[in-house]
């Protein structure tokens, strides 16, 4: 199997899953809809992919991103949009369009600028944090399916150091500055 293969990811990830509670790994994406197991990994690693890409880091989060009204002048959110956020205005996120609660209205003439963050596919995310996420969703996985406590206790070591190396490459790619940005004031680094 190539291990550069973008496509096959997941399939890694379930496995791996797999692996934590004694089960066989299988050969092809096509199996996990078939065998329960693998089912169950598969939601547990979107799961977690979900509440870590919810954090918002360098990779997924987009600020002054513009959202147009469409030709009935409602603007739509994408489905993929875990969070988002316009700053110093009324405007929420109501049944999946903008709603302006100062004018209690959907409508909008021109464009809003919204921070936004995306939920990735598994597949295009970098090494670190699919990593990070599938060691987060292995503790999860066995903690529902077996509940063995030292596993557990292993598993909960090995996340807080893939933390870690998450938090390095954010460093890393963000490019951020004690001058210009607030990098760090929202988390701790050792989890």
């Amino acid at each position: 199997m190539n291990e550069f293969d973008s496509q096959k990811f997941m399939l890694n990830s379930v496995n791996i899953l797999l692996q934590t509670i004694g089960e066989l790994p299988i050969e092809d994406e096509a199996d996990i809809d078939a065998i329960l197991e693998a089912r169950i990994a598969r939601d547990v690693i979107i799961e977690a992919k979900q509440n870590v890409l919810s954090e918002g880091w360098d990779l997924n989060t987009d600020t002054d991103y513009p959202l147009y009204p469409d030709e009935n002048n409602y603007i739509v959110i994408p489905t993929n949009i875990l969070d988002l956020s316009i700053p110093d205005t009324a405007i929420v996120v109501r049944d999946w369009q903008l709603f302006n609660k100062e004018t209690s209205s959907r409508k909008f003439t021109t464009s809003v600028s919204a921070t936004i963050r995306w939920n990735l596919d598994f597949n295009s995310l970098p090494y670190v944090f699919r990593n990070y996420i599938t060691i987060m969703a292995s503790r999860l996985f066995q903690g529902r399916l077996i509940g063995d406590k030292q596993a557990y206790a292993f598993t909960q070591n090995d996340e807080q150091q893939a933390l870690l190396r998450v938090k390095q490459s954010e460093g890393f790619t963000g490019q951020y500055n004690m001058l210009s940005s607030d990098y760090g004031t929202s988390f701790n680094v050792l989890g």
